[in-house]
C-alpha cells in the first residue's frame, strides 16, 4: 500500500519502530520513493541508527522565549 505514493511524510513523535516496520520504511525510501521528515521526525525512532542516519541527524533540544508582535495592518481581517 504505501509504494502506491510517492513520499511520507513524517510529522510525528513515535519513540522507536519495529523491525518490520523499519525494514518497510528502508525499503521504500530506497526504492527511489521520498522520505519527508517534518519539525518532530528528528525525534522519532530513536532505536533505529539508519532512520537517524537517513533523517540527518536527532532532536537535541529547544529553549522558550519571549517575542513581541509587530502589527503592520491593524485593518487586515485577521
Amino acid at each position: 500500500v504505501l509504494y502506491n505514493y510517492d513520499g511520507l511524510m513524517i510529522y510525528a513523535n513515535h519513540d522507536s519502530i519495529s523491525a518490520s516496520q523499519e525494514a518497510a520504511l528502508k525499503d521504500y525510501v530506497q526504492s527511489g520513493k521520498a522520505l519527508i521528515p517534518v519539525h518532530s521526525a528528528s525525534w522519532c525512532f530513536r532505536n533505529s541508527d539508519w532512520y537517524v542516519k537517513t533523517v540527518g541527524g536527532q532532536f537535541k533540544s529547544h529553549g522558550d522565549g519571549k517575542f513581541t508582535a509587530k502589527i503592520v495592518d491593524a485593518a487586515h481581517p485577521i
